[in-house]
């Protein structure tokens, strides 16, 4: 008796990245009975076969491969498939982004009202621990929610400009990135403290915070 056979993949994360161990899991059927164990599973992309793996009680396969880098900044078709009946789940259409990484450092003391540099560096990791530069991107600059204008990076990834602050108080001085093709975005801050005549900036090493930056041009 023919069986039908189906196929389910659990929905994946919006965006997936280069570099990072996604989860794809699921359930393979055979009529209304889950599939026995050792049914061979392969994870496709638009075709391609990511990573395969085998079915364990219940019919459920579950396997996290390695996003390569090479998949980064182009949008993929991904699916599970079956070999040995030719079923594929549904398909699900994400993006795969770099990793970015961002920095700031800031005097340690500037006056109040008076003109200082900010700088840092926006980088993406173009292959595992391989950090290469963002070049003529814009990084927003604030300090708490108002406003010092934006900077671009140069070739290297370096951004500086120069800003003041004429007010007082307690204030987190913040560099963002807002990614390209995702809402995701990379930050990184310092805190301020303005008094009356000085401003005190703690200067770290380096600060960042992950983000994305895609390209879904194919």
């Amino acid at each position: 008796m023919v069986q039908a056979v189906t196929l389910t993949l659990d929905p994946l994360p919006t965006y997936l990245k280069a570099g990072e161990y996604p989860t794809f899991s699921g359930q393979m059927m055979f009529d209304t009975t889950p599939a026995p164990p050792t049914e061979i599973i392969e994870i496709r992309y638009d075709g391609n076969v990511l990573i395969s793996t085998v079915t364990m009680a219940g019919g459920t396969f579950s396997v996290s491969p390695i996003i390569p880098y090479d998949l980064a900044c182009k949008t993929w078709a991904f699916k599970a498939y079956h070999p040995d009946s030719g079923t594929s789940s549904p398909t699900q259409t994400r993006p795969v982004a770099f990793n970015t990484r961002l920095s700031i450092s800031a005097p340690a003391t500037v006056g109040k009202g008076l003109d200082f540099q900010i700088t840092g560096k926006l980088e993406y990791e173009s292959a595992y621990g391989v950090w290469s530069p963002l070049t003529g991107k814009t990084v927003a600059l604030a300090y708490n929610t108002t406003s010092l204008g934006t900077a671009t990076t140069a070739p290297d990834g370096s951004y500086s400009k120069t800003v003041s602050i004429g007010a007082t108080g307690t204030f987190t001085l913040t560099a963002s990135f807002a990614g390209e093709g995702l809402l995701a975005r990379a930050m990184a801050f310092l805190g301020l403290e303005v008094p009356s005549i000085i401003i005190r900036v703690a200067v770290p090493a380096l600060v960042g915070i992950v983000a994305l930056a895609l390209s879904l041009k194919r």
